[in-house]
């Protein structure tokens, strides 16, 4: 049993799929059912089965997941008080929207860098709402940035407004307006369009737009 392992078990417990789990820590998902296999074999309980409407806990998992996510806590908070006594940079784990990421994570980081004037490492990850907010409640990233992720649990969770935005659908000046209502046009987003929480892909989906009219690319630029 390691940590990782109990990561993932964690993150499928939370966000209901193997899938889900693996594009949130950015790996493969044999890599997540690898460990889920693993933590089998050491608990000589399946932990998570898959049903007809997609996965449920054993009395064991159930059991299990509070447990943990409390000891990927505590790993995360062991790792840090090593990094503090070799005098190490700090860590500061960030998850965001795929357009905070593209667009205001340079100049972020460099302004919160200027003003804590602490030597400070920063890693970058891009996660869906209820991905953004189980890293933050699990420690497994210490803040996320988009749109409001949820109600908190029991005050574990501090939300706060930093700055607003507001989605514009663009088109070419020289294009004129396709023929036809919204729900037959054609609609290129950015990679937030795979995320049915972000607004990319909720307007198409309340405009009635079809799966196939819906072009994800890899990045606003992109796109």
């Amino acid at each position: 049993m390691t940590v990782t392992q109990l990561s993932s078990f964690v993150l499928v417990a939370r966000l209901g799929s193997a899938g889900a789990a693996a594009r949130t820590l950015d790996v493969s998902e044999s890599a997540v059912s690898q460990a889920l296999t693993a933590l089998h074999t050491h608990y000589g309980d399946p932990l998570i089965r898959r049903t007809g409407c997609g996965m449920r806990l054993t009395p064991a998992g159930a059991r299990l997941l509070p447990v943990a996510s409390r000891m990927v806590a505590l790993n995360a908070a062991a790792e840090a008080a090593v990094r503090a006594a070799r005098g190490a940079p700090d860590e500061l784990r960030v998850v965001a929207t795929s357009t905070l990421a593209e667009f205001v994570h340079p100049s972020l980081v460099e302004a919160f860098a200027c003003r804590s004037g602490r030597r400070t490492e920063t890693s970058f990850g891009v996660g869906s709402g209820s991905a953004r907010r189980v890293l933050v409640e699990n420690r497994l990233a210490d803040v996320g940035l988009g749109p409001c992720v949820g109600a908190a649990r029991r005050g574990e969770l501090v939300s706060e407004p930093p700055f607003r935005a507001e989605l514009v659908v663009v088109t070419g000046a020289r294009s004129p307006r396709p023929p036809g209502p919204p729900s037959q046009w054609s609609w290129p987003v950015d990679s937030s369009g795979t995320d049915p929480e972000a607004d990319s892909r909720r307007l198409p989906r309340r405009l009635g737009v079809a799966e196939g009219h819906v072009w994800v690319f890899p990045n606003q630029a992109a796109t």
